[in-house]
């Protein structure tokens, strides 16, 4: 059955000359709004690359300052609130936007950083912006087959989902691979959505 998919980068912005700028020049050519989610201290280091996304027509996402390293369960609450309020402030800085959406480092303690990022005196309105399909592109898949078979076994493992949305890094593996992989997917007969709604996680359930 033909997938819808949505495209989504974390970490970064760097680097930017291997990585970030031939992931922008790949989704460019398909007319796509894609999602980065930011690390603040790298924010910090280039707000010039970070801009460079905003003016492409993407969406920002805060991902934290330093991804929670080495691990979530290390922080207290307080911490974990100066983290994404400290990215949330950089991306101002470097972009005068405010971000709605965020994801969790890992994508672990999703349920305890909901708690303290979204609702009434949080920063965000909108819950955790998840994934669907994970291209492993962080975890050793540095090809665009391998990234290919990571996404295609999430797809077939979920065959009632009728929107996938993809997970990358702004690495240069993801950057040389991408078109290939992106082509790989709309050949199997899955299209590549132009609009960027992580939202209808929190208004209407997951996808």
């Amino acid at each position: 059955m033909t997938k819808k998919l949505q495209i989504t980068v974390d970490d970064g912005p760097e680097p930017v000359a291997t990585a970030l700028d031939g992931i922008l020049a790949e989704i460019k050519t398909r007319n796509i709004t894609a999602a980065f989610f930011n690390l603040g201290q790298e924010v910090q280091s280039n707000p010039s690359a970070t801009k460079k996304i905003v003016d492409a027509g993407h969406v920002l996402g805060n991902h934290s300052w330093d991804h929670l390293m080495p691990k979530t369960s290390d922080y207290t609450d307080a911490q974990i609130k100066q983290q994404f309020s400290d990215t949330h402030a950089e991306v101002i800085s470097a972009t005068q936007l405010e971000m709605k959406h965020w994801r969790a480092p890992r994508l672990k303690a999703i349920s305890r950083l909901s708690g303290l990022l979204t609702g009434t005196g949080n920063l965000y309105q909108f819950t955790h912006c998840d994934i669907h399909a994970d291209s492993k592109d962080s975890q050793g898949s540095t090809t665009a087959s391998a990234m290919l078979t990571a996404i295609r076994n999430d797809i077939a493992a979920n065959p009632g989902r009728t929107t996938f949305r993809l997970l990358f890094h702004v690495k240069p593996t993801t950057a040389s691979a991408l078109k290939a992989v992106l082509d790989g997917l709309v050949s199997d007969g899955h299209s590549i959505v132009g609009e960027f709604l992580c939202w209808c996680d929190a208004v209407l359930g997951s996808w």
